[in-house]
């Protein structure tokens, strides 16, 4: 997800009461910047609301609650510390209006249900007849999570409060989070100390120079191999020709199995997977049996919207390895509490998964031949993407679902984040929708045999049904010969632990159809009278990991999607979308024509920095890491245009698979600039092939910003 100009984040400072750098005791602080948020009118039934819009901060909260932007912000603590206490202030808070009636947060539907459920959003009289502010607090502490071993804090920021007795919004402006922390004796058990789980970090967190804290506690394990295929003994024979094509290509594989195991209980399975990610390295793992052999671990969740479930087969618990995800001991695994000490279950992923749900060698030989088609590069079509959208009769622009997955093409910047889409520069989008033309079971039957590279679907759904075939009529009517991979949000599709399942048809019973999907487990959710489903963040998010984040592998957008929204995991349905959308296909094949090549230079983000006339400027610095995507050397060179800014090199050769780091500094020359906006160039350049150049933007704002309203 791109980060808007509007949320900013300006400064870091860290404050260690004792001289090492992995010190435990001390003091993070962050802050942030908010633009104001616009205000507008909707009608929603007969009663007219007001619409708050603030770009890089999506609406969200509660069932009937005042529907008001949040963000989310990612600490990383240092090594040996721990989280003692959060405070988050906002200084002099802006008034935007009074006599304002801000728009409820709508109960989200499941996309099974028919037109008669959709219910216009009702605020909850609880708080809407309310003299307190609301929220109660500019922020929630979503709490510790652990990448790798790397702790991050996750908080949702909450710049807009409202009184709703008075109609009275106000925002702040700026936010400053601080974090005080405290010595833990308590190593981080998932920390392996390889420079690209470092690199990793300083891409997603708020505060990348705290990495270094992390060099202290060394390194553990080697990467002996990347991708494990855990299946078992009557299966592993057929998945040998995967391994040799892997290995082949240089992803170095082995394939494991229950008795090597144990077990096939999910908490033996996944005690294992830890052990390898620590010990050998791993990146991938491809669970090679159906959910009856290997079965997935049965979570709990409620989506916040009249449905709970007890046995969701989430394979996310095979790659999240932090902690046992029952820490109460009830045995409902995956509830808000069952993380450490009470907080919540590890949600970052360590490994990333995928399965192939085969029962026997002939499933397991016709899941390997079709993901070694793929990824010869054998597709004859693979500029075609097919986006197929059903009526859902759900009121206004969710009547049909058109609306929501044209938000894929291309991207989109609505609902107060920005994503990324399918390039229709490099892929011929084609669209199949009931609100634009009428088509049938044989209409989409011809198009998919015709060749189809990536279809997006959005529709009613059952476990043996989706995009108007049932099981039987997926293996009758389809005979094509290029291969797809399908996303869908339609309900229950995914449902890969009971009955055999119409994902599972796609994938293994047939030798067309998909040779990867991404579905849903249970229900997928939408809202009234807009593109904002609980499902479709993820959809956005998925493909915004492909063509924006540098992750075409299939399992790495599923995870990131998921990360992406980590922050609204108390929303609702967004926990519950976050357990059940599972991958059918190898985690390590990646989308092809999104593959990431030649340089690559993380964050994406610019370098933005302030203080007052003659310094100094918080943050000083900010670190980019280069990594070469490819197995040759390049040569590569770093400039700048500005004489206030210093750049750590200027270049230099990169082998093959290698990375390194370049920092930029706001030098005193800065100090002589007047009060103003200043900004700088910073160009990288791959001089071998210029595959992977780019530039980011440092911008120094010298004195204080003039606020525009």
């Amino acid at each position: 997800m791109k980060t808007s100009t509007a949320f900013r984040l300006l400064s870091v400072s860290c404050l260690f009461l004792m001289l090492s750098l992995n010190a435990g005791a001390g003091q993070l602080t962050l802050d942030y910047t908010f633009d104001c948020p616009q205000v507008t009118t909707v009608k929603i039934g007969d009663t007219l609301y007001h619409r708050v819009i603030l770009e890089g901060a999506t609406n969200g909260g509660p069932v009937g609650s005042p529907a008001l932007p949040a963000t989310g912000a990612q600490i990383l603590l240092p090594l040996g510390s721990e989280v003692m206490s959060v405070e988050v202030t906002g200084g002099e808070r802006v008034l935007l209006g009074s006599d304002l009636l801000v728009e409820p947060v709508g109960l989200p539907y499941r996309l099974m249900d028919g037109p008669e459920s959709a219910a216009l959003p009702t605020p909850d009289e609880s708080i809407y007849g309310s003299a307190d502010s609301y929220p109660a607090a500019n922020f929630e502490e979503i709490g510790a999570q652990s990448f790798r071993g790397y702790q991050i804090l996750v908080l949702r920021l909450q710049p807009v409060d409202y009184i709703p007795a008075t109609g009275e919004l106000f925002y702040s402006p700026n936010l400053r989070v601080v974090v005080e922390t405290e010595e833990t004796d308590n190593v981080p058990a998932l920390l392996r100390g390889f420079e690209g789980d470092a690199s990793e970090v300083r891409g997603r967190v708020d505060n990348p120079k705290v990495v270094g804290s992390y060099e202290a506690a060394g390194t553990r394990g080697t990467r002996a191999y990347e991708l494990m295929i855990l299946t078992t003994d009557a299966l592993a024979g057929s998945f040998a020709a995967l391994k040799t094509y892997h290995d082949g290509q240089g992803l170095a594989t082995e394939i494991h199995t229950t008795t090597d195991v144990g077990s096939n209980d999910p908490a033996a399975v996944r005690d294992y997977i830890r052990n390898a990610y620590l010990n050998d390295g791993i990146e991938y793992v491809l669970i090679g049996a159906d959910d009856s052999i290997i079965p997935a671990q049965d979570l709990y969740v409620d989506s916040l919207a009249g449905y709970t479930e007890s046995d969701m087969p989430g394979d996310i618990y095979f790659g999240c390895l932090d902690g046992t995800w029952n820490e109460d001991g009830d045995g409902n695994y995956g509830e808000p509490n069952d993380g450490a000490g009470g907080g919540d279950v590890d949600l970052l992923a360590e490994v990333f998964v995928g399965r192939c749900a085969a029962k026997n060698t002939t499933e397991v030989d016709r899941f390997v031949t079709k993901t070694i088609w793929y990824l010869s590069g054998s597709h004859n079509q693979p500029a075609e993407v097919l986006l197929v959208g059903e009526y859902l009769g759900f009121g206004g622009i969710s009547d049909y679902a058109a609306a929501t997955l044209e938000e894929l093409e291309d991207g989109a910047s609505t609902h107060g984040y920005t994503t990324v889409g399918i390039p229709t520069a490099d892929f011929t989008v084609t669209e199949m929708f009931e609100r634009d033309m009428s088509w049938s079971q044989s209409t989409l039957a011809t198009a998919i045999n015709n060749g189809v590279h990536i279809l997006n679907h959005l529709g009613h759904g059952d476990n043996q049904y989706a995009m108007k075939f049932y099981n039987s009529d997926v293996l009758s009517q389809l005979d094509n010969t290029e291969l797809l991979f399908l996303y869908s949000q339609t309900c229950l599709a995914g449902h890969h632990d009971g009955t055999d399942c119409w994902a599972e048809t796609m994938n293994v019973k047939t030798d067309h159809g998909a040779f990867g999907l991404v579905m849903n487990a249970r229900y997928g959710w939408g809202d009234y009278n807009t593109t904002d489903g609980p499902s479709q963040r993820f959809n956005r998010e998925f493909w915004d990991a492909v063509f924006e984040e540098s992750m075409p592998e299939v399992s790495k957008a599923n995870q990131d999607s998921k990360e992406d929204n980590l922050y609204r995991i108390n929303e609702p349905c967004m926990r519950w979308c976050t357990y059940e959308l599972n991958l059918f296909g190898d985690p390590a094949v990646a989308i092809q024509g999104a593959e990431v090549t030649g340089m690559r230079v993380t964050p994406r983000d610019s370098f933005d920095t302030q203080g007052m006339s003659g310094g100094p400027f918080s943050p000083s610095n900010k670190v980019y890491t280069i990594e070469n995507m490819d197995a040759t050397a390049i040569d590569y060179t770093v400039s700048k245009t500005q004489s206030w800014v210093d750049l750590s090199s200027t270049g230099g050769l990169l082998p093959g698979g290698g990375s390194t780091t370049i920092t930029v500094s706001i030098n005193p020359g800065a100090d002589s600039l007047g009060n103003g906006m200043y900004s700088d160039t910073i160009s990288f350049t791959n001089g071998t092939n210029h595959d992977g150049d780019t530039t980011r933007t440092v911008n120094l704002q010298v004195g204080v910003a003039t606020e525009q309203h």
